[in-house]
């Protein structure tokens, strides 16, 4: 298993009036830790499909994504396929393994970078909480899920709708939601949850460690 930067070191606590002034400062604002060009978050990427009685629930995989000023890199394991990639000023350097074979690549799709929920196609519907954070709660639905999500690599024959929480322009908790009928009546729905375990700024060395990996 790839254990490359495990998010950001527990926050001191301060107990009393100072305790609680502090845990506000951080909550939703520009005082957290990370931001929308500074982060490193751990996701859990999980599915359910519902449909004709039966309910099967699918733990898809996991990723850990940041982006920094040096650049984005990200690492996980899709599907039973381990992947690591790393960009380098407009270069992308992927390693995908499957079975135990290997495959380098210099470009592939940018999710493999970063979770980009297209906010500009979601409406701010209130606010939202992640991770004690207070965050933004945006939501949209569509005919296909890649208007909403960007370039993950979802499509759908259903009405789809997302709702993401964005806490300092990163989005700790995604929900995808697709609903099938057919003459009315629903046929099935699936649900995929990507949620953020950890968050907290951009690692440096583990983007390095990665970068100097892919590369080869």
């Amino acid at each position: 298993m790839l254990t490359y930067g495990e998010g950001s070191s527990d926050r001191p606590r301060r107990s009393g009036l100072s305790g609680r002034l502090d845990r506000q400062a951080l909550i939703g604002g520009s005082a957290t830790p990370f931001s929308k060009g500074n982060y490193e978050a751990n996701y859990t990427i999980k599915g359910v499909v519902i449909g004709g009685g039966y309910r099967h629930e699918i733990a898809v995989g996991w990723i850990v994504v940041g982006s920094g000023p040096s650049g984005n890199y990200s690492y996980g394991e899709i599907m039973g396929a381990g992947f690591k990639a790393a960009s380098e000023r407009d270069a992308l350097y992927v390693v995908s393994c499957t079975f135990g074979v290997c495959t380098r690549m210099t470009h592939s799709p940018s999710w493999l970078l970063l979770i980009p929920a297209r906010l500009d196609a979601l409406k701010p519907s209130g606010t939202c909480q992640a991770l004690g954070y207070t965050g933004a709660l945006y939501t949209g639905v569509a005919g296909q899920s890649a208007e909403l999500i960007g370039s993950i690599p979802l499509q759908s024959a259903g009405n789809v709708t997302a709702t993401t929480c964005v806490v300092n322009g990163v989005p700790l908790t995604i929900r995808i939601t697709t609903t099938a009928a057919l003459s009315g009546k629903p046929l099935y729905q699936s649900i995929l949850d990507i949620n953020a375990t950890k968050v907290g700024p951009f690692n440096g060395d583990a983007y390095r460690k990665i970068l100097a990996e892919v590369k080869g």
